[in-house]
């Protein structure tokens, strides 16, 4: 791992106080502490086959699916939790799990989770292509789809209000026509208030729900309610096609993955003319986001995960060997621009594809995939990648602009700056989504986190025609 050791002058007001040396990481080295260690035997192991779909718990517990036998040298089919170092959390245990692949997973405020794929069993309880399974790893029998769908669910959500929304290429759901795409209650039956039509094509694989409740869609449909429409659309609370969302034309396309960001652009990537496109919240292209070369390279380059940085950059994985010429191993950052960002060196990024990307609540990466390392580290189909410069010592203070006090704190932050006030600040989590806007007065304001979970937050703020961000601790 890469380690950049610098001096750095830190105080509330930066540079009113003695130097003090700090470490930091490099974004997109591979994390030492998330080591997917065998329990018995002490030895590197970590999955014996294809990590699917992962996701990253507020608690730093990692959730994982796909089409695996073993977690480092137990048995797990399928299904499996690990702890915030890597090892197996054995406390959740499916017992003989799916009998067929995991495509998707989302998990609930409540820490329930809800598992998406191509099975029709789960520990021999009948469970068609989706189920809930309890903080053990048990079938939730509270949620039931019955008789289920007809084919594979590729992704599921859920909603602020509890409700479920589930995508794939299914075209029947409990006997009944329901093509791609369906809104379960939180029991598991159909919601019958949300009606999205007609969807065709081949399937929807990727869906996001913006803070306003309109849900986005993603996947190679051609056409959704009697009208065009390529890879990508917006629908409304009740499944109508939002019809003030206009995105490009794309024939014969895939969008395989969506990111929402704070100021409401949308990226969007897959099989689409150069892998990745940045969308305007009406849909339009945003002219900011150019990339002016090839795109992706490699055979049949594919984006499989997104995640949106706080800086309207984004992480990519999947199947590339570069971007515009750039080498990248199935890894790259981009900028708000559309450009490499060099901030973020993965080296020779993993060996093979990345299937599964998620943040984490303290700021990095949990990859998953077909992969044996990453940048040469003995990494069996999972690892855990530094997205900010983590530091061992004293976090950095915000640029000289601004001064932030108390900070780790366990309510109210006060902020104060010099000269005339930011033109712009907000409250953001560490994936870069939207939390609050924060008042301006002539030289201070005040955050209250007091009612927040404890963790990281980011405080971005806008000075002239740049913006500036720093980190928060809620304890």
């Amino acid at each position: 791992m890469r380690l950049i050791c610098r001096l750095t002058a830190w105080a509330f007001i930066v540079g009113s106080c003695s130097n003090l040396r700090v470490c930091t990481a490099q974004p997109g080295t591979v994390d030492p502490s998330f080591l997917p260690v065998d329990v018995t035997t002490g030895q590197l192991s970590g999955f014996n086959g294809l990590v699917q779909a992962v996701v990253a718990a507020p608690d730093g517990k990692v959730l994982v699916g796909g089409n695996f036998t073993q977690c480092n040298g137990l048995v797990r089919n399928g299904l499996a939790r690990l702890n915030a170092d890597g090892t197996l959390d054995t406390g959740f245990d499916p017992g003989f799990g799916p009998n067929g692949m995991v495509w998707c997973m989302a998990l609930q405020p409540d820490g329930r989770v809800l598992v998406g794929g191509a099975f029709t069993y789960v520990n021999g309880t009948p469970a068609r292509r989706l189920v809930r399974l309890n903080t053990d790893g048990s079938v939730d029998t509270g949620f039931s789809v019955a008789s289920g769908f007809n084919h594979d669910v590729f992704c599921v959500a859920v909603q602020a209000d509890g409700r479920v929304l589930a995508g794939g290429d299914f075209n029947q759901f409990m006997g009944a026509p329901h093509a791609r795409l369906v809104r379960l209650l939180a029991d598991g039956t159909l919601d019958h208030s949300f009606d999205p039509g007609t969807c065709l094509g081949g399937s929807v694989n990727a869906l996001a729900i913006q803070d306003d409740g309109r849900i986005l869609i993603g996947g190679n449909f051609s056409e959704l309610q009697g009208q065009p429409v390529s890879a990508v659309a917006r629908l409304l609370h009740d499944g109508a096609l939002d019809p003030s969302f206009a995105p490009p034309a794309w024939p014969a396309s895939l969008v395989s993955a969506l990111a929402l960001h704070a100021d409401g652009a949308i990226t969007v990537a897959g099989l689409i003319p150069h892998g990745v496109a940045r969308l305007q919240p009406d849909g339009q292209a945003d002219p900011a986001f150019s990339i002016s070369g090839s795109g992706f390279g490699g055979w049949a380059p594919q984006v499989n995960g997104l995640i949106a940085r706080p800086s309207g950059g984004i992480l990519l994985a999947g199947r590339f060997t570069a971007y515009d010429g750039i080498p990248c191993g199935n890894l790259v950052q981009l900028d708000a621009l559309g450009q490499v960002d060099p901030s973020f060196n993965a080296g020779s990024g993993a060996d093979q594809e990345v299937f599964a990307l998620a943040a984490t609540a303290d700021g990095q990466a949990i990859i998953g995939g077909l992969f044996d390392h990453v940048n040469g580290q003995p990494r069996p189909h999972i690892a855990r990648l530094h997205l900010l410069e983590l530091s061992t010592g004293t976090p950095e203070a915000a640029p000289p602009e601004l001064r932030i006090w108390p900070n780790p704190t366990d309510g109210v932050v006060n902020v104060e700056w010099n000269g005339a006030p930011p033109a712009r600040a907000e409250l953001l989590t560490l994936d870069g989504r939207f939390m609050q806007h924060v008042a301006l007065g002539a030289t201070a304001a005040r955050l209250d986190l007091g009612d927040l979970p404890t963790g990281m937050y980011l405080l971005r703020w806008r000075v002239g025609s740049g913006w500036h961000t720093a980190r928060i601790q809620r304890t």
